[in-house]
């Protein structure tokens, strides 16, 4: 394949993480025994693991199981042993018909004599002559149907199967550069020549699948190298990378640990039970320009925060005598940038006492049923009753009721 060229855009997944330190354990109320002999529980540590993720686009799911369902059915025409040797049997028996020449045996393509370990040798041969074109469509079918009752029909079409697969993999070996199925292909190439990983590595996979499925299909395709099995998953964009159910408590601790301290959300927290903590309002515009002179600098800070989170609750505590702060100096620096900020004051105070006087003022709730003259009526007894003491009607009448 040839190298693609040096512009094209990759898919950047950031690790980026919102805490500077990764939580500890601890059990509240009970013994610390579920945690490691040495008393340390690293939730992003690295573990040997028994199976391989493939986080794979439509493509790639469609070439699987077309090629899953190809493999299938050749294999069940190699199993159908005995079965062939029954029906070589059979239309070598004597039959009146042929005999008085009524029929032929036209179907010789096995002897009585043949081993039946050379059965599936011969068949495949004769699959290969098939697709190659050097058998036609009508003697192969006959003898898939004479040998193989049961499971020849099943490759009759074995050359749109071929067609398919070959018509994927051009699409996997693309060098087009919004093409992104060969970037998911050689992200698992490079997952599947480490036997270590991590659930922070697994959800980073996943992730930068995300990015390039887009608003497409994702499927998870897991393989046990020790089982010779494979697994597939339509995965969700609300479901969690792995299956919370089936996992041991410690790992389970250590999964929601990795995805706890990434700034993506949290898998498997709701987000519709979640409230917010910050306005929307007053987070940065996303397609803002970049200013590395509108970032502002701490003056001083610190990152010494302890924090630890229950192995069963999730409940989150914080060591005595830590903590994490940050402090910004957002003075304005020059004569330009203090007049600015003036003016911005002067016309956000102009802003706030228009909107106060328009709601408690020039139009309050209490005047929106009354005509111009009982607002002005109203006014004039309450001016009257502050400066004078004198007590409007309705008030009075409150008190004399009272």
């Amino acid at each position: 394949m040839p190298d693609a060229s040096e512009d094209t855009a990759h898919p950047d997944v950031s690790n980026e993480r919102w805490m500077p330190s990764i939580p500890k354990p601890f059990m509240v109320g009970q013994s610390d025994a579920l945690l490691s002999t040495d008393g340390e529980l690293k939730a992003d540590g690295f573990f040997t693991r028994p199976w391989y993720n493939f986080f794979c686009n439509q493509t790639l799911f469609v070439f699987f199981s077309i090629f899953q369902t190809l493999y299938k059915r050749l294999q069940d025409l190699k199993d159908s042993k005995a079965a062939v040797a029954k029906e070589v049997d059979r239309l070598s028996k004597p039959k009146p018909a042929r005999d008085i020449g009524f029929t032929e045996n036209h179907m010789k393509f096995f002897d009585r004599n043949d081993d039946p370990d050379t059965y599936w040798p011969k068949t495949l041969e004769l699959i290969e002559e098939y697709i190659t074109g050097d058998v036609d469509e009508t003697r192969y079918q006959d003898v898939m149907r004479h040998y193989y009752l049961k499971a020849g029909w099943k490759v009759y079409t074995i050359q749109d199967l071929l067609k398919t697969l070959c018509r994927l993999a051009l699409t996997c070996s693309s060098t087009d550069a919004k093409e992104k199925t060969p970037d998911l292909i050689q992200q698992y190439i490079a997952s599947r020549e480490k036997e270590e990983t991590s659930y922070q590595t697994e959800i980073s996979a996943r992730k930068f699948a995300e990015k390039c499925v887009k608003d497409g299909d994702i499927f998870v395709i897991c393989w046990f190298p020790a089982k010779a099995e494979a697994s597939v998953r339509w995965l969700q964009r609300e479901e969690t990378t792995f299956y919370m159910d089936e996992m041991q408590l410690r790992e389970r601790w250590q999964y929601y640990i990795s995805s706890f301290i990434r700034v993506e959300p949290t898998e498997g927290v709701p987000r519709s039970k979640l409230q917010k903590v910050v306005l929307t309002r007053n987070l940065p515009s996303g397609d803002a320009d970049a200013d590395e002179d509108a970032i502002p600098k701490p003056v001083s800070y610190s990152e010494n925060l302890t924090i630890s989170i229950c192995l069963k609750s999730s409940k989150m505590a914080w060591a005595p005598g830590t903590s994490e702060y940050v402090v910004y100096d957002q003075a304005p620096k020059t004569r330009e940038q203090r007049e600015r900020r003036d003016k911005f004051l002067r016309a956000l105070t102009g802003y706030r006492e228009s909107k106060l006087l328009e709601k408690w003022v020039h139009n309050p709730s209490w005047t929106k049923d009354l005509s111009p003259e009982e607002v002005q009526e109203q006014n004039k007894n309450f001016r009257r009753w502050m400066d004078d003491g004198v007590v409007p009607p309705s008030a009075a009448e409150d008190v004399d009721m009272e």
